[in-house]
């Protein structure tokens, strides 16, 4: 029997032939004779390998702790599960007072999810203005060269995990960038109510600014309350059938 290329073959007749194409270092035997040393670098390969998937990551194992937090606190009916999601450096920073805020009053639980969207800028801002504020949930869906409908998808898709596990009563998002737009559709196929900061800017034009106009007609479209910030956006959303008394 001969090893050629991580396979094991049989010889026959001067033929190889192919019986398994298993990877040598997953054979039980040779893993057995392999010395101690190189044991350890194996485990610590497959170790690094699962953690390129988020199984052994340690952002994981802090949302893990993050989580059973939240869950082991005692919610009494007067007690409201605010989830705020945001991905972005405007996000953060418009959204910081109001998460501030509500985290005064003992009435309200604030859950704070990050979706990486801008990971790297995201972050300056969450060193500064979060000290003491931590995050409860970093979620890492940025990959390079990633489209935008397979951002969106996975955005939507481990939203809806975490709002199926906190069972929020309400999902506050901020603007029109794509991670407000996923956190307000997996909020919505879960009929959790969404309050959307920053309604009803519009331009008319669906692909002026692109996607953010059609971002932020859609999440209108399905919110509850609206923060307005100007007379103009307030107008915009009674133009749009929107109650007045859900316009804030």
């Amino acid at each position: 029997m001969k090893i050629i290329g991580g396979k094991r073959l049989l010889s026959n007749n001067n033929k190889y032939r192919k019986i398994q194409e298993i990877p040598i270092a997953l054979c039980s035997k040779n893993f057995i004779c392999l010395t101690k040393k190189s044991k350890i670098c194996f485990i610590l390969i497959i170790s690094l390998f699962l953690m390129s998937f988020h199984f052994l990551s340690f952002d994981s194992l802090l949302n893990r702790y993050h989580f059973n937090q939240i869950i082991n606190k005692k919610f009494t009916p007067n007690t409201y599960r605010i989830v705020f999601v945001f991905g972005t450096r405007p996000e953060a920073i418009k959204l910081f007072p109001l998460i501030k805020k509500l985290k005064e009053n003992k009435q309200f639980i604030c859950i704070t999810i990050n979706t990486g969207q801008h990971k790297e800028m995201i972050q300056q801002i969450l060193n500064s203005i979060y000290i003491g504020n931590s995050i409860d949930f970093n979620l890492n869906i940025m990959k390079k060269n990633q489209s935008l409908p397979k951002l969106t998808s996975k955005a939507i898709s481990d939203l809806e995990n975490l709002y199926n596990l906190i069972n929020p009563n309400a999902v506050v998002v901020q603007g029109d960038t794509t991670t407000s737009l996923s956190a307000a559709i997996a909020a919505f196929y879960l009929k959790i109510p969404i309050f959307h900061v920053e309604a009803g800017l519009r331009t008319n034009n669906l692909y002026y600014p692109f996607p953010e106009e059609f971002n932020r007609i859609t999440i209108d479209d399905i919110s509850t309350l609206y923060f307005a910030p100007t007379n103009l956006s307030a107008s915009n959303l009674l133009k749009e059938n929107k109650k007045s008394s859900n316009i804030l």
